[in-house]
């Protein structure tokens, strides 16, 4: 019997390197995605620094002016941490996208793999078939054979 041989062996190895770089792209989205998240977090406690600040210093008694600059340095650091955090919830849906990708590869590449294991198993039955094809063949033959030599023998006896 010929070697086993899988027809779909190119496109397996293709689903390996589509789940492979699905995967290196989820890793790449997952560092972004932290990355984004500890901007926004530092943004947020900028803010409240902020805050804290603004209120220590009305309550020391500073001028109009330094409160209101203080007042638009916060709405500036409140929008910084507003425009961060959709950063990070956008990151955290490509991460999101990139997970279903890599899922999709991923499943891609095992039914294949599936596909060859069980057709594998399917040339090995054959094969053994086969092998008990002849072994069955060469007993039958051996008997055939060993009738033949015995009838000989009692023929030249007689």
């Amino acid at each position: 019997m010929r070697a086993f041989r899988f027809r779909a062996a190119a496109a397996l190895e293709l689903r390996k390197k589509q789940e492979e770089t699905a995967s290196i792209e989820l890793f790449r989205r997952q560092q972004a995605a932290a990355e984004g998240q500890t901007r926004a977090v530092e943004a947020v406690r900028r803010l409240q620094d902020g805050h804290t600040g603004a209120v220590r210093n009305a309550v020391a008694g500073t001028s109009s002016h330094e409160l209101e600059w203080h007042r638009n340095w916060i709405v500036g650091l409140t929008a910084t941490a507003e425009a961060l955090a959709i950063d990070a919830a956008r990151l955290a849906r490509e991460v999101r996208e990139a997970e279903e990708d890599w899922s999709v590869a991923r499943r891609k590449r095992l039914t294949l793999e599936r596909l060859r294991e069980r057709l594998l198993e399917r040339h090995g039955d054959a094969a053994a078939a086969e092998e008990r094809k002849d072994i069955d063949e060469l007993a039958r033959l051996r008997f055939a054979m060993g009738g033949a030599a015995l009838a000989g023998s009692n023929d030249s006896g007689s």
